[in-house]
């Protein structure tokens, strides 16, 4: 291919990059030791981003490497990957082929570090250099490609050093680490798994589009499953570098899998371009399950009743269910009919989320033998409480109802919300109560240090003050109220162990308690002659 007409396609891909919109977040930044040597770069140099808004963003003159942090919402098996942006060596599409990517990952549970790695210097303009660099002369590229790429690999190595020494810190499986590269990221992506020992070696890899020139190296002895992407229309005809890969990880009798698209291009990355290759990161994280990447490898708690298919299968239905029946109404249909002909001005509701809704699960006689109604749907959040209110507890016409809600608005499950408007809800529930002769008794949402499915909220202080408020309410009006917080938070403000196997859903240690403290409460409201 004419060499003008290959920087012309790569330029164009750039501005591309620029014009498309970018997502810009907080995010945590990790720096890496530097690997470059002191007499490779100019020290005034700085590294510079490209940011024209609405735009996304390619950085240059990365001298000090370093990774940024994307944590999943719901991040249950460990797994992550560290992304290797392209740009010829030169640049790097940090956003369409590193924190989009990233965003992606994180929806699927999955957490992303996208590595800022060492870059060829450039003194002026990156545009004019990187023509100068790479496509003016084949000698001069293959120089300077021999002089980055070492460098560009110890960073990557170091990369996965830092995540894998750090794993329990960020809640990650050390086991479960791949590293995925994008063109130029590719080569560094080969070169990493190539150059690996046991403590910086990938445990599986992605390589999107690579450019890789002479594939030298041997594929680990150690599993380390491998999934190729390439557009057989791609413009710098890479088709052929992917196709060596896959031989290579076929005669080592290793797991890979090859996706050969037949349009695309090349740099399509997490851009959406109507062509067949916007489906590769969903194949991705389809790829991901069939490996068992996206199961924890001990499944605990609630996790351990399941598969991942079952997991796959409950997702599905509640998000059908979400879309045609918001608050969940046909959950407890049936059974509010069938009680609808029982005498049951006697009962207790105990009204929640999975919380409430295990507790039955858990101790069924506790229910039973108490004439309790168990009315709890995992996941929902206080809103989505307050819309089943009157078919699941007012149309149940029982004594009291016990409210034990918050921790899913907390979590974020539907959005984020503030605590005052949690408290708002769940106050709304007891007016409704109250306004048809049903006593509420309110309770204080067990401690959380973090959440597995939403590791980027801070619970401990939220927690903390929606109680305060559901407290001070309910002493304003002289309503029952069950502490559950107290007696199970630890000094980190979380649900010890003892008490759960996941900081958040108790165990039947953990319910017997609650049990007798809710007993307790049902209890001096009898001998107040408040119900029953």
């Amino acid at each position: 291919m004419n060499k003008t007409r290959i920087f012309y396609l790569l330029t164009s891909l750039t501005i591309c990059v620029l014009s498309c919109s970018g997502i810009q977040a907080q995010v945590k930044v990790i720096p890496l030791e530097q690997s470059l040597p002191s007499g490779f770069i100019n020290p005034n140099l700085e590294e510079t981003i490209i940011d024209t808004n609405p735009a996304k963003r390619i950085v240059y003159n990365v001298v000090k490497p370093s990774l940024l942090y994307y944590p999943a919402k719901n991040n249950t098996s460990g797994t992550c990957v560290i992304i290797a942006p392209g740009g010829a060596l030169q640049l790097l599409s940090i956003d369409n082929e590193g924190v989009d990517v990233a965003a992606y990952l994180n929806n699927n549970g999955v957490d992303a570090f996208v590595l800022k790695y060492s870059l060829v210097p450039t003194i002026d303009n990156v545009y004019t250099e990187l023509q100068d660099n790479f496509f003016t002369t084949e000698a001069k590229r293959d120089s300077m490609i021999s002089t980055i790429i070492p460098y560009a690999m110890k960073d990557g190595l170091a990369a996965i050093s830092y995540v894998r020494k750090n794993a329990a810190e960020y809640g990650l499986n050390p086991n479960r680490i791949g590293f995925m590269g994008f063109s130029a990221g590719g080569t560094v992506a080969l070169s990493v798994v190539f150059n690996s020992t046991s403590e910086n070696r990938p445990n599986f890899l992605a390589t999107i589009y690579p450019w890789i020139g002479e594939l030298g190296g041997n594929v680990p002895k150690e599993k380390t499953p491998a999934f190729l992407v390439v557009a057989n229309d791609d413009h710098l005809e890479l088709v052929p570098q992917s196709m060596k890969i896959y031989s290579k990880w076929k005669e080592a009798d290793q797991p890979v899998e090859f996706h050969l698209y037949g349009r695309g291009g090349h740099g399509f990355g997490a851009d959406k371009n109507y062509s067949p290759t916007d489906a590769w990161l969903s194949a991705f994280v389809n790829w991901l399950g069939g490996e068992g990447l996206l199961w924890p490898e001990q499944p605990q708690g609630y996790l351990a009743r399941m598969t991942y298919k079952d997991m796959l299968r409950m997702q599905t239905r509640q998000a059908e269910t979400t879309k045609t029946d918001w608050g969940n109404l046909g959950r407890y249909f049936k059974e509010n009919q069938e009680f609808a002909e029982k005498n049951t001005d006697q009962a207790v509701v105990f009204y929640g989320n999975s919380i409430t809704e295990n507790w039955k699960r858990f101790d069924n006689n506790f229910f039973e033998a108490n004439q309790f109604i168990g009315r709890g749907i995992g996941g929902q959040t206080t809103s989505q409480m307050l819309v089943r209110f009157r078919q699941d507890v007012v149309n149940l016409n029982p004594a009291a109802v016990v409210i034990l809600a918050g921790t899913n608005d907390i979590a974020e499950n539907t959005g984020p919300i503030s605590v005052e408007n949690i408290a708002g809800n769940i106050i709304s529930m007891a007016e409704i109560a109250q306004a048809n002769g049903i006593k509420p008794i309110l309770c204080a949402v067990l401690p959380v240090y973090q959440y597995s499915w939403n590791k980027a909220v801070e619970p401990v202080g939220k927690i903390q003050l929606l109680n305060q408020l559901l407290k001070e309410y309910a002493k304003e009006k002289n309503l029952s109220f069950v502490d559950f917080y107290t007696p199970f938070v630890d000094e980190h403000g979380g649900l010890p162990e003892k008490y759960s196997s996941d900081g958040v859903h108790p165990n039947m240690e953990g319910y017997k308690i609650m049990e007798q403290l809710v007993g307790e409460q049902l209890m001096m409201e009898k001998i107040r002659n408040q119900i029953f």
